[in-house]
Protein backbone atom coordinates (compact mmCIF):
# COMPACT_ATOMS: atom_id res chain seq x y z
CA UNK A 1 0.00 0.00 0.00
CA UNK A 2 1.13 3.69 -0.62
CA UNK A 3 -0.05 6.28 1.63
CA UNK A 4 1.20 9.95 1.72
CA UNK A 5 0.04 13.57 2.37
CA UNK A 6 -0.14 16.37 0.72
CA UNK A 7 0.14 20.06 2.26
CA UNK A 8 -2.85 21.05 -0.01
CA UNK A 9 -6.32 20.36 -0.93
CA UNK A 10 -7.54 20.33 -4.27
CA UNK A 11 -10.09 23.52 -5.08
CA UNK A 12 -13.68 22.74 -4.56
CA UNK A 13 -16.05 22.06 -7.92
CA UNK A 14 -18.59 24.19 -5.82
CA UNK A 15 -16.44 27.24 -5.35
CA UNK A 16 -14.93 26.55 -8.79
CA UNK A 17 -18.53 26.77 -10.68
CA UNK A 18 -18.72 30.72 -9.45
CA UNK A 19 -15.76 31.85 -11.54
CA UNK A 20 -15.56 32.40 -15.10
CA UNK A 21 -14.25 29.28 -17.13
CA UNK A 22 -10.66 30.92 -18.08
CA UNK A 23 -9.97 31.00 -14.22
CA UNK A 24 -11.25 28.45 -13.10
CA UNK A 25 -9.36 26.29 -15.70
CA UNK A 26 -6.13 28.36 -14.78
CA UNK A 27 -6.56 27.37 -10.99
CA UNK A 28 -7.17 24.02 -11.54
CA UNK A 29 -3.95 23.42 -13.77
CA UNK A 30 -1.83 24.94 -11.67
CA UNK A 31 -3.24 23.11 -8.64
CA UNK A 32 -2.36 20.22 -10.74
CA UNK A 33 0.59 21.00 -11.74
CA UNK A 34 1.84 21.15 -7.85
CA UNK A 35 0.54 18.35 -6.81
CA UNK A 36 1.67 15.85 -9.71
CA UNK A 37 5.51 17.82 -9.02
CA UNK A 38 5.01 16.59 -5.24
CA UNK A 39 3.52 13.18 -5.70
CA UNK A 40 6.69 12.72 -8.28
CA UNK A 41 9.25 13.78 -5.49
CA UNK A 42 7.86 11.11 -3.41
CA UNK A 43 9.24 8.56 -5.69
CA UNK A 44 6.80 6.34 -5.19
CA UNK A 45 6.24 3.85 -7.20
CA UNK A 46 3.50 0.97 -7.99
CA UNK A 47 2.20 -0.40 -11.44
CA UNK A 48 -0.45 1.30 -12.69
CA UNK A 49 -2.54 -1.00 -14.96
CA UNK A 50 -3.21 -3.10 -11.41
CA UNK A 51 -6.78 -2.44 -10.09
CA UNK A 52 -6.36 -0.58 -6.56
CA UNK A 53 -9.16 0.89 -3.95
CA UNK A 54 -8.40 4.55 -3.34
CA UNK A 55 -8.93 6.38 -0.35
CA UNK A 56 -8.59 9.80 -0.18
CA UNK A 57 -8.96 12.23 3.28
CA UNK A 58 -9.23 15.72 2.85
CA UNK A 59 -8.72 18.32 6.03
CA UNK A 60 -10.57 21.42 5.03
CA UNK A 61 -13.87 22.59 4.93
CA UNK A 62 -16.82 21.80 2.36
CA UNK A 63 -17.52 18.93 0.83
CA UNK A 64 -14.82 15.51 -0.01
CA UNK A 65 -16.55 14.85 -2.96
CA UNK A 66 -15.91 18.33 -5.00
CA UNK A 67 -12.20 17.60 -4.47
CA UNK A 68 -12.00 14.11 -5.53
CA UNK A 69 -12.07 14.39 -9.34
CA UNK A 70 -8.54 17.00 -9.29
CA UNK A 71 -7.02 14.49 -7.20
CA UNK A 72 -7.79 11.34 -9.02
CA UNK A 73 -6.59 13.41 -12.10
CA UNK A 74 -3.15 14.42 -10.28
CA UNK A 75 -2.58 10.63 -9.22
CA UNK A 76 -3.28 9.61 -13.11
CA UNK A 77 -0.92 12.45 -14.30
CA UNK A 78 1.66 11.77 -11.76
CA UNK A 79 2.27 7.97 -13.13
CA UNK A 80 0.45 6.09 -10.09
CA UNK A 81 -3.15 5.20 -11.92
CA UNK A 82 -3.53 4.46 -15.48
CA UNK A 83 -7.08 6.23 -15.31
CA UNK A 84 -9.33 7.05 -12.70
CA UNK A 85 -12.40 4.60 -13.56
CA UNK A 86 -12.84 1.00 -13.83
CA UNK A 87 -11.36 -1.39 -13.28
CA UNK A 88 -8.46 0.66 -12.81
CA UNK A 89 -10.28 1.93 -9.82
CA UNK A 90 -11.98 -0.65 -8.27
CA UNK A 91 -13.01 1.25 -5.78
CA UNK A 92 -12.79 5.10 -3.90
CA UNK A 93 -13.48 6.00 -0.69
CA UNK A 94 -13.32 9.82 0.41
CA UNK A 95 -13.31 10.88 3.99
CA UNK A 96 -13.56 14.40 5.49
CA UNK A 97 -12.04 15.61 8.52
CA UNK A 98 -11.74 18.40 10.80
CA UNK A 99 -9.09 21.20 10.06
CA UNK A 100 -6.52 20.33 12.79
CA UNK A 101 -2.92 21.39 11.14
CA UNK A 102 -4.09 22.79 8.06
CA UNK A 103 -5.44 21.63 5.00
CA UNK A 104 -4.08 18.62 4.03
CA UNK A 105 -5.03 15.61 1.91
CA UNK A 106 -4.00 12.68 2.60
CA UNK A 107 -3.78 9.31 0.19
CA UNK A 108 -3.67 5.66 0.05
CA UNK A 109 -3.76 3.57 -2.84
CA UNK A 110 -4.20 -0.46 -1.90
CA UNK A 111 -3.78 -2.68 -4.42
CA UNK A 112 -6.36 -5.28 -5.69
CA UNK A 113 -7.37 -8.13 -7.10
CA UNK A 114 -10.48 -8.52 -9.32
CA UNK A 115 -12.80 -8.83 -6.78
CA UNK A 116 -11.96 -5.71 -4.98
CA UNK A 117 -9.86 -7.56 -2.22
CA UNK A 118 -6.82 -6.14 -1.02
CA UNK A 119 -3.32 -7.41 -1.59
Amino acid sequence: MIRFELPTVPPSANDERRTHWRTRHARTRDWKAVAVALIRSLHLERDPERPCVVTLTFECRGDPDNRAKHMLDSLVLAGLLHDDKWPWVYELRLRGRRITRGEVTTCEIADCDQEGRTI
